[in-house]
């Protein structure tokens, strides 16, 4: 998960978290007139965590999938 306080949220060039990305699971698609703002490929994502410990701005969270599916009663 990428929170609000990351660098390209604020029209930062960054990108380091795509750079230590070894499955290339974040993309940074390019934006008419802003700078591109990471996306992640959860189903090639790994866990890995190399983003997470990179991120100038600690803005990257590893998260399971039970953390992020809603809990059904």
């Amino acid at each position: 998960m990428i929170r609000d306080h990351c660098l390209a949220q604020a029209n930062i060039h960054c990108q380091t978290c795509r750079d230590a990305c070894e499955p290339m699971a974040i993309r940074l698609p390019p934006r008419l007139a802003h700078v591109a703002v990471p996306e992640i490929a959860e189903d090639e994502c790994t866990g890995c965590g190399a983003c997470v410990a990179v991120c100038p701005e600690d803005a990257i969270s590893l998260i399971t999938q039970e953390q992020s599916e809603p809990a059904h009663a």
